[in-house]
């Protein structure tokens, strides 16, 4: 907060007095409408279109987006009102505290009026060189399939058996190891 003022236990008080307390969400990827995570926030109510400064837009490589802090960035998105319940189940989704940590800061909705909101900031390196303007939405990357595979599904040819056995038969494009730290 300002003035080096803590409003963490002042939240958490707030957050207590109501199971139907309704928080504001800065959704700006995944969680879009259209999106593969739109399911989350399904039921919320939509705010409108909003633009988070202070902020810049990355693509992780992975399939969804990330904000870093950047005094001169704006990213676009979207504004929820979004209920305890679901705070909850997209901080699983979010790994909040871990791949990214939820905070407050102020959005600016499309008739200029400011909002205080809650969003999700990636607490990990991104390269530099895959920042984006805007989240592309799932119909431009949606003719892809995406696999994961561990143990013995790593070899390629045993993988591509696999694949052998399904009507599309195109072997992957790209292969890469990543690390999921659960």
């Amino acid at each position: 907060g300002g003035w080096g003022k803590d409003y963490r236990l002042e939240f958490k008080n707030l957050m207590k007095q109501s199971d139907n307390y309704q928080l504001k969400l800065f959704v700006y990827g995944t969680l879009m409408k259209g999106e593969s995570n739109h399911h989350f926030i399904n039921n919320s109510c939509v705010v409108g279109d909003a633009v988070a400064s202070g902020y810049i837009l990355y693509d992780t490589g992975y399939g969804y987006p990330a904000v870093k802090h950047n005094l001169d960035g704006d990213v676009s998105g979207e504004l929820y009102l979004i209920s305890k319940k679901d705070l909850k189940d997209i901080d699983r989704l979010e790994g909040n505290g871990d791949l990214y940590t939820r905070e407050f800061t102020i959005v600016t909705d499309s008739n200029g009026n400011k909002h205080l909101a809650l969003i999700y900031v990636y607490n990990y390196d991104l390269d530099e060189n895959k920042k984006i303007s805007k989240w592309k939405a799932k119909s431009e990357h949606s003719e892809y399939i995406w696999y994961a595979s561990y143990g013995s599904n790593i070899n390629y040819e045993r993988f591509m058996r696999y694949i052998n056995n399904c009507t599309d038969k195109t072997a992957p494009i790209e292969s890469k190891p990543i690390a999921i730290n659960h």
